[in-house]
């Protein structure tokens, strides 16, 4: 009879073991499906955050390309200006110049409006000196 229940016993304990073994299979595997689910959801988001990473360097190299040329624009305008600067102040020192020569020359005209002013007022004077010399 002992031997019996040894018998039972072993038999219980490798039917149990047995069934413990095969849970433990199934959770082991229902844990690896569920690692692996995880793992896609992860590898996919990755994939997305990959593709948005893209998108924005694609659109940083577009901006960083506007902002070059508006750079480039920028310092043609700057050079431009200054350009036109120059002409201006050479412009206005012409100017300067030629005001400067215009009074010169009224000048000389109101001083020769004077001095014609003059000889036509004293002419009949020395017509008349002269032709009583002869």
């Amino acid at each position: 009879m002992l031997s019996q229940v040894h018998s039972d016993l072993r038999q219980f304990s490798v039917g149990e073991l047995q069934q413990s073994h095969h849970h433990s299979l199934s959770l082991k595997k229902e844990k690896v499906a569920q690692l692996e689910r995880s793992l896609q959801g992860l590898s996919e988001q990755l994939s997305f955050a990959h593709a948005e990473c893209i998108e924005k360097d694609a659109v940083l190299a577009k901006q960083a390309k506007v902002a070059e040329e508006a750079i480039l624009g920028w310092e043609k305008a700057e050079a431009e200006a200054i350009a036109l600067k120059t002409q201006l102040d050479n412009t206005l020192d012409q100017k300067a110049v030629i005001e400067q020569r215009i009074c010169q020359l009224d000048e000389a005209i109101n001083v020769a409006m004077l001095e014609r002013e003059s000889l036509i007022k004293i002419q009949p004077k020395l017509f008349l000196v002269s032709k009583t010399k002869f």
